[in-house]
């Protein structure tokens, strides 16, 4: 390609991007999952085993919080279209979103008002709402660096990598970290509650970092000017969703994959901790073995595709998923039925 044409295509939006630019938008995703899987694998433990919540009171806490992101996070995402922040449309929101986000975070795994139901709301409330606020615009970033689909991909690539890299940290680091700062000989992952708010304040400080790095790196160069968007009404996504069948259907299967996501995160730390003694060797293995498979298939996906076509894959890891839950439960279940 020549110079002139290399202009041409720039002029258009056809960016080109360095691989640090490419780092840099990658380290958003990562940042987030430092934060919000370390909340989605360990909050719930640490509500019922540290901070002193009732399980039934917790269950029931969590499922009000989701209630509220349904109707959060398409007034987020019509916020966000007809805003411009001075800092940049989306990438803005890695600050104003990112700084709330982290304090609401650390303020979770505190356990200064312990037992307090009202505390534990008011700060995974507004964890969850912060979360929203830089999720949502961070998932249209990239479409504003580039329209070259080919460096599309290799962003979402270095993503999607970067975000793995982020829930083994998480899944086999925590245990490993929250042993550092309570390194007693108690068997019970239940640990202290200084070395869980030690934890997660570290987690949330190198997240807060890693999205001040990505806010650095992304430089947004094709965005929508206010008359593309001022006419978008959060009832629009609604409309669209009684409308639109595929959206419904696809709507219902992340509905299903995330909930099933949520009770493995979720139940892995009770397991180990009333199974299998408890110990945080066993915990960061367990935890770490669920991001581990992404490393292997992830670079095989193209061939995958290629081969069976997008259709094709989505049932090949589909299928994958419910035997890989099947199994995980049968594993689970004969030592209990062996006793009896």
């Amino acid at each position: 390609m020549n110079a002139t044409t290399a202009t041409t295509r720039q002029s258009k939006g056809f960016y080109k991007l360095s691989m640090l630019q490419c780092i840099g938008f990658g380290s958003g995703d990562l940042a987030q999952n430092l934060i919000y899987q370390t909340i989605s694998m360990y909050l719930l433990f640490f509500y019922t085993n540290v901070y002193g919540l009732d399980p039934a009171v917790a269950a029931v806490m969590f499922l009000i919080v989701r209630i509220v992101d349904v109707i959060w996070d398409p007034l987020v995402g019509t916020f966000v279209d007809k805003h411009d922040p001075k800092l940049g449309k989306y990438r803005a929101y890695l600050i104003l979103g990112g700084i709330p986000l982290t304090a609401f975070a650390i303020l979770c795994f505190w356990n200064g008002f312990s037992g307090s139901l009202f505390y534990a709301y008011f700060t995974y409330v507004g964890l969850s709402m912060c979360y929203t606020l830089v999720n949502v615009p961070y998932g249209a970033l990239n479409a504003s660096l580039t329209r070259d689909t080919a460096e599309i991909t290799k962003l979402t690539s270095v993503r999607m990598f970067m975000a793995n890299v982020g829930g083994l940290a998480v899944g086999m680091g925590i245990p490993m970290i929250l042993k550092y700062f309570d390194p007693s000989e108690t068997t019970d992952m239940s640990m202290s509650d200084s070395a869980w708010f030690a934890t997660m304040t570290l987690y949330g400080c190198i997240g807060l970092a890693l999205l001040i790095f990505c806010f650095s790196q992304c430089r947004e160069r094709v965005v929508m000017d206010k008359s593309e968007t001022e006419n978008v009404k959060v009832s629009d996504l609604w409309m669209e969703f009684v409308h639109n069948r595929p959206l419904r259907i696809l709507a219902f299967f992340f509905i299903t994959a995330f909930a099933m996501m949520a009770i493995g995160n979720a139940a892995g730390a009770y397991y180990i901790n009333y199974n299998l003694s408890g110990s945080a060797e066993k915990l960061s293995i367990f935890m770490g073995l669920g991001s581990i498979p992404a490393f292997i298939f992830m670079p095989m996906i193209p061939a995958i595709k290629r081969m069976v076509g997008k259709k094709g894959m989505f049932y090949i890891f589909l299928i994958t998923a419910i035997i890989g839950m099947a199994m995980l439960y049968a594993i689970s279940v004969i030592p209990a039925l062996r006793k009896h």
